[in-house]
């Protein structure tokens, strides 16, 4: 592996990448996939604040403050990259390898046969307990050689031995253990490598390579096997909006809001001098209906999204208090609810009076709204095409043809 050098410990953007894969609606909504969602959504809250800690705290420690913390966020990512894979693989990587604190082993005061040596991982374990001081007692780590091992603590400033030849890379580990037939516990002192350290947790942190190339593959799987089905374009336009709308909830991209044309475009028009407007709008959505088809064949949320949003979205050139009345009237008014009775005080009542008052401006010049006789899905589909060619129009997109519309 690469020696780490001072501006490079753990790579961000590796972290970043697999936040963002994992982050797909696939992931947070296929019931087979939710619960590695949820552990890598878990492991990236705390991973974040690790990355952040390791880089800023990547030279030596200055404390034995500093390097707890160090070994605290280490342990996070370690722990995370172990049970993220796990849930993934149901397996360790690499669990057997003896390499980061071979050196650490071989020193002249760890008196344990090489045959013994402990793998990378658990070597880690055990370091953990004692830098961490924590249990008292440690005795479930080597108990071939020491029958109990107690009070353990480490050192930054090496001030244990006199030891002339020392780096500013080693910490010191100091323990007191008792072997077998005898009675008295010994200190015994062990060298850890800070670097090798570094070294090994970011072996283990590069393993999340491994967990963002498992969702990238699960990703293109089942995206390939949406693009295998198509919409079926022979169909009626409402039939075939109401196609699109349950592919779009298949393939958890539901938010883009085709399923108010299924209301638009089955609604009446019950006020003649609206005809033109009305017309015009609604064949514009069905003109747009074949790019919205290919869009969803193609899985292009993006481009699905900015056809719903040219089709409905209001001009940005709006006073605030025409924001207000749309906010109001989306919010409460829906086009699927029957009035039969309006009950004063209701939600659809301020959402009708909010209506009545954003008939009284630009819309006028558009359409005529009444709210008294018309249904809401009618209501909200003259709202629509009003904002609509407002908005054509503020753009220099709309022309009048011998008394047609025509939008650029």
């Amino acid at each position: 592996m690469k020696k780490l050098g001072h501006d490079n410990l753990f790579n961000p953007s590796l972290f970043k990448e697999l936040d963002e894969i994992s982050s797909s609606n696939i992931f947070i909504y296929k019931p087979e996939y939710q619960e590695v969602h949820t552990l890598t959504c878990a492991i990236s809250g705390r991973l974040n604040s690790a990355i952040k800690y390791l880089n800023n705290h990547k030279r030596y420690p200055k404390s034995e403050d500093e390097f707890i913390l160090f070994m605290v966020y280490s342990c996070m990512v370690i722990d995370g990259v172990k049970n993220l894979l796990n849930k993934i693989f149901k397996e360790d990587f690499n669990k057997n390898e003896k390499k980061y604190f071979l050196k650490m082993q071989q020193g002249e005061f760890f008196p344990v046969e090489e045959s013994d040596f402990l793998s990378d991982d658990k070597m880690f374990e055990y370091l953990r307990a004692l830098i961490f001081a924590h249990p008292f007692h440690i005795d479930r780590h080597l108990k071939k050689y020491f029958s109990e091992q107690i009070s353990p603590w480490f050192s930054v400033d090496q001030t244990w031995t006199a030891f002339s030849e020392k780096t500013r890379d080693c910490i010191e580990i100091q323990i007191f253990v008792k072997r077998e037939n005898n009675d008295g516990k010994h200190p015994i002192l062990l060298e850890l490598s800070f670097q090798s350290l570094k070294e090994y947790v970011n072996s283990r942190y590069l393993y999340f390579e491994k967990a963002i190339q498992w969702f990238k593959g699960e990703q293109l799987k089942v995206e390939e096997e949406w693009k295998a089905e198509k919409i079926n374009r022979n169909l009626d336009l409402i039939d075939l909006i109401l196609e699109i709308n349950e592919f779009l909830k298949k393939r958890f991209m539901g938010r883009s809001g085709v399923k108010q044309f299924y209301y638009y475009l089955s609604c009446p028009c019950t006020e003649k001098s609206n005809e033109l407007i009305f017309n015009k709008y609604k064949q514009t959505i069905i003109n747009r209906l074949p790019e919205i088809c290919d869009a969803v064949d193609n899985l292009d949320i993006n481009k699905i999204d900015n056809i719903i949003s040219d089709l409905t979205r209001i001009s940005k050139k709006m006073s605030f208090n025409t924001y207000q009345q749309l906010e109001g009237i989306y919010l409460y008014l829906h086009e699927s609810f029957q009035r039969d009775v309006l009950v004063k005080g209701s939600n659809e009542e301020e959402a009708l009076s909010l209506v009545n008052e954003f008939a009284k401006g630009f819309a006028k010049k558009w359409v005529k709204i009444d709210t008294t006789k018309m249904c809401n899905s009618e209501i909200k589909m003259l709202i629509a095409a009003a904002c609509y060619f407002e908005k054509k129009k503020q753009e220099g997109k709309l022309k009048i043809i011998n008394g047609k519309y025509e939008v650029k």
